[in-house]
């Protein structure tokens, strides 16, 4: 926490002080979202340990997944509800309830 704290400090007094122009930014961006970034997803899912009760988990919360979507897509018929986003967010803020369960 203390690092990315010292992280943002840096950056602002580098942003305010004009260090680097709007085109290094993007560039060293760039290099980070398309070289960085997944380099340490991949190292993080190579090392990874799996276990019989992640599947399980996983099928669990694909199920629920469903059913929230599909009861929030049959929801979104009726004309005073309907919101053409609604069924993606109703399926979409449950993933916050898995997330707490798998981090038990």
């Amino acid at each position: 926490m203390i690092v990315v704290m010292a992280l943002l400090a840096i950056g602002n007094a580098m942003n305010q002080k004009a260090f680097m122009n709007e085109e290094t930014a993007t560039g060293i961006r760039k290099l980070i979202i398309n070289l960085t970034l997944p380099a340490v997803l991949f190292i993080s899912f190579i090392n990874m340990e799996l276990s019989n009760q992640y599947f399980l988990l996983f099928f669990i919360i694909l199920v629920m997944h469903s059913l929230f979507l599909g009861t929030a897509l049959l929801i979104n018929k009726i004309n005073a509800l309907h919101q053409p986003l609604g069924p993606f967010f109703s399926s979409g803020c449950a993933s916050w309830l898995f997330l707490a369960l798998g981090m038990r």
